[in-house]
């Protein structure tokens, strides 16, 4: 997302949802990099 430049909100949209789709599937990264130990242990509907 840093070095990307969106032509339109629709692309913004579509990279923000890859990128947090991503992030979704790395629970046992993130919990360990910012020592959230109440992060959810419920999943969010894959779209």
């Amino acid at each position: 997302m840093a070095n990307s430049s969106p032509l339109s909100l629709d692309e913004l949209e579509e990279l923000l949802v890859f990128r947090c789709q991503q992030l979704m599937k790395q629970h046992d990264l993130i919990q360990g990099l910012t020592c959230f130990h109440w992060w959810p242990q419920t999943r969010a509907v894959q779209l």
